[in-house]
């Protein structure tokens, strides 16, 4: 391969990371106005999609370790999966859940919205150190995939204990 064709390739391979990581900050700033407006509003909650999030978050795990060829030690997966589940924990029981009219509603608080705000910068801060450590992705992995067993298994508590009651 020729040296011109080889900065070319390069060349076009930095515009589409660059678009990429354009569109990511998009994406972000939609994530935000997002969470903002979702601030307060009681949403219909539906026990397959906490499952389901549960499930894509730990085949994502799986597939990552898989891949990746990094295996993670005993203490990886105490360490940063209990964060991330006592996380996760404590970002649930700032959800009201509750009835009416039979569907099971969740009601996120602002503390919810700090919690969240906390979780992201968390994430971006173990992605700028992904280039320099190499376990740096797996943590982040572990800990995300902590924080999305802990959130969602205690509001499919908290839906189960709430579906069986008396309407608001």
């Amino acid at each position: 391969m020729s040296n011109d064709l080889q900065i070319t390739i390069f060349k076009v391979l930095g515009f589409i990371a660059q678009a990429i990581g354009f569109l990511s900050i998009g994406l972000l700033a939609l994530s935000v106005w997002s969470a903002f407006n979702s601030v307060r509003k009681a949403r219909p909650l539906f026990i397959s999609r906490l499952v389901k999030s549960i499930l894509l978050s730990a085949a994502s795990l799986g597939v990552f370790i898989y891949f990746s060829g990094i295996h993670p030690e005993t203490k990886q997966w105490a360490i940063w999966g209990g964060i991330g589940l006592a996380i996760g924990l404590y970002w649930a029981s700032t959800v009201r859940v509750f009835k009416k009219e039979d569907t099971v509603y969740s009601k996120n608080s602002f503390l919810y919205l700090a919690v969240w705000s906390g979780t992201l910068v968390a994430s971006q801060f173990f992605a700028t150190l992904r280039s320099e450590y190499a376990n740096a992705s797996l943590i982040a992995a572990i800990f995300s995939s902590g924080i999305v067993l802990g959130m969602n298994g205690f509001l499919i508590k908290q839906y189960v204990g709430v579906k069986g009651t008396k309407q608001e």
